[in-house]
């Protein structure tokens, strides 16, 4: 398995897990169920994780791409660029996930406020994980680019 495969069977997971768990806290905090909440904060750590194994073969993605002449390198520095805030609310998201879920077990008044925080940090990571997933495909995807997307000729063509 070469870095490009590594970081193909990987980065999926954090956009995949943000959705499940922004999903997954919605219905848990309207339902009021701490349960429910407790599995989104699981969630938001799965995907954290996944986000760092995105994050590592990535990098070693990106420096394989750099002796190879079949990548477009300013669109590999586009989605390093949309990644790094993305991996970086992740990271912080998932530490203060892990916080949440501890003090929730304890049922420590403070781990309800942490979810909260965590809510915030799951929506604004969705939001980045749109940009950086859009990024990286359009690596080797150029059809979902707007400029390539004009100039498909239209059905009526």
């Amino acid at each position: 398995m070469n870095a490009f495969h590594a970081h193909l069977l990987v980065n999926h997971i954090p956009i995949i897990g943000v959705i499940f768990s922004l999903i997954t806290m919605i219905v848990g905090i309207m339902s009021k169920s701490d349960a429910i909440k407790r599995t989104a904060l699981i969630l938001v750590i799965i995907a954290g994780l996944g986000t760092f194994a995105a994050h590592v073969t990535g990098e070693k993605a990106e420096e394989a791409s750099e002796i190879r002449n079949d990548f477009t390198h300013q669109l590999v520095e586009q989605h390093e660029h949309a990644s790094e805030p993305f991996f970086q609310i992740m990271m912080l998201t998932t530490i203060v996930s892990i916080a949440a879920l501890i003090f929730s077990i304890r049922h420590h008044k403070i781990g309800n406020i942490l979810t909260y925080i965590v809510t915030a940090g799951i929506i604004a990571a969705s939001f980045l994980a749109q940009q950086a997933g859009e990024s990286g495909g359009k690596i080797r995807h150029p059809e979902i680019s707007s400029d390539s997307a004009s100039q498909l000729p239209s059905s009526g063509e």
